[in-house]
């Protein structure tokens, strides 16, 4: 029976095999958790204590995922020039410290400000399209397992940060909660930023600092290959606007269900299962991408989170609830990972880290005013089953716009 089990020794070169995918799943797991997860589950205690409003929250989302993802283009460039280790750096030691600042502000402008500064560089430096650049690019040739990897150790971020966090802030406000995610963050980030290159890609494939003409040539090279992929345009589009609804419902459904007569700790459970069940998706991305192709494993996953959106729109119990849980957890955590092994399939090996997180980088952007949009017209209507409904017409959109892409037949 031994003979099946792989021996210490083989456990030990398959985690140093896979050691960067590992190490900056852990980075994500942190800076995931207060980003993302984090802010949305003490959205309600924000604006319960401070009477801060709802859209005003969504405006500091939304704004500190513009920025991290205009930012965050330039970001997936700079990679061509600046190692990962130092932007990394700097990127995490920023981000936290005005995250830091926004915990302790009393005004909502000043919370807004600091949140935005904050959210900003975290994402535009730590989130996936930095990461998965990265991870392209060492394991070019199992793209699909080292994502799968990546994802899978990621996928904690939400099975940890909600629970905690909920913990928490049941016990202190909300204050105090978003200071501990923080210093989290940053313990999780430490393996990520020791693991991450020490050298510019464009350097370590050459052995050569490239100088400011190369950095200029670069950029437009990158920028080219953009805007001159009519596919990648396309897949963009769709993403982008998939994106609005799947980005606006990750930042408020836990306020939504607690808006629905359910406590904090029945909304934070529902919330930490949907997070811990997108572990058995990511699991089984690489066999889904080998037995489906990318576009039939994305479609059925679109429609996955479809129906448990339709779910949440039925009578409010603990049944539908858990419904929109289950499958949309099930289907959340292959989405980004399946979208980027899509987009991949429209981009050439030249300039590959580049273009991928410019791509990337441009669909969380537009992404990124889903929170803005469904927190005003939660304001203008007072019910989140609207705007949940807007969100499933919006993703019924997305499904069908993705049966109009086919694979490129030649690739830039």
């Amino acid at each position: 029976m031994n003979n099946y089990l792989p021996s210490y020794r083989q456990i030990i070169e398959s985690i140093g095999y896979w050691k960067l995918p590992i190490s900056l799943g852990l980075l994500t797991i942190g800076v995931y958790g207060v980003v993302l997860y984090g802010f949305g589950l003490l959205l309600y205690d924000i604006t319960s204590s401070t009477k801060w409003t709802i859209s005003s929250m969504s405006l500091a989302n939304t704004l500190g995922s513009i920025g991290g993802a205009a930012f965050g283009v330039l970001a997936g460039m700079s990679l061509r020039w600046i190692s990962a280790r130092v932007l990394m750096c700097a990127g995490l030691l920023v981000g936290s410290i005005a995250i830091w600042a926004a915990s302790l502000a009393t005004s909502q402008t000043t919370f807004i400000i600091c949140w935005t500064l904050g959210a900003s560089t975290l994402h535009a430096t730590l989130f996936y399209h930095i990461t998965m650049a990265l991870v392209a690019q060492r394991h070019a040739e199992d793209r699909a397992k080292a994502f799968m990897i990546l994802t899978l150790v990621g996928g904690l971020s939400s099975p940890i940060f909600i629970p905690v966090g909920g913990l928490i802030s049941s016990l202190e406000d909300w204050r105090f909660a978003m200071q501990v995610m923080s210093l989290g963050a940053i313990l999780f980030a430490i393996p990520g930023l020791m693991a991450a290159p020490t050298r510019a890609i464009g350097q370590a494939s050459t052995g050569i600092a490239p100088d400011k003409s190369n950095r200029s040539g670069s950029l437009t090279r990158t920028m080219y290959l953009l805007v001159s992929n009519r596919q990648l345009i396309f897949l963009t589009l769709i993403f982008s606007l998939y994106g609005l609804a799947t980005n606006g419902i990750q930042f408020h459904h836990v306020a939504a269900i607690q808006t629905l007569g359910f406590s904090l700790s029945t909304a934070v459970a529902i919330s930490g299962a949907r997070g811990f069940l997108s572990l058995p998706g990511r699991a089984a991305l690489a066999f889904m991408e080998n037995k489906l192709g990318a576009k039939r494993a994305l479609t059925g996953v679109y429609l996955m989170t479809f129906i448990s959106t339709l779910a949440f729109l039925l009578e409010p119990s603990l049944t539908t609830m858990w419904a929109f849980a289950i499958i949309g957890g099930i289907a959340f955590g292959t989405l980004l990972p399946l979208q980027g092994l899509l987009a991949s399939e429209s981009i050439g090996e030249r300039n590959f880290e580049a273009t991928l997180a410019s791509q990337q980088g441009a669909v969380s952007f537009i992404a990124s005013f889903g929170a803005l949009g469904m927190g005003a017209l939660y304001d203008f209507t007072s019910n989140y089953q609207t705007v949940f409904l807007l969100a499933a017409v919006i993703q019924l959109a997305g499904i069908i716009f993705l049966q109009f892409w086919s694979k490129p037949t030649t690739q830039s």
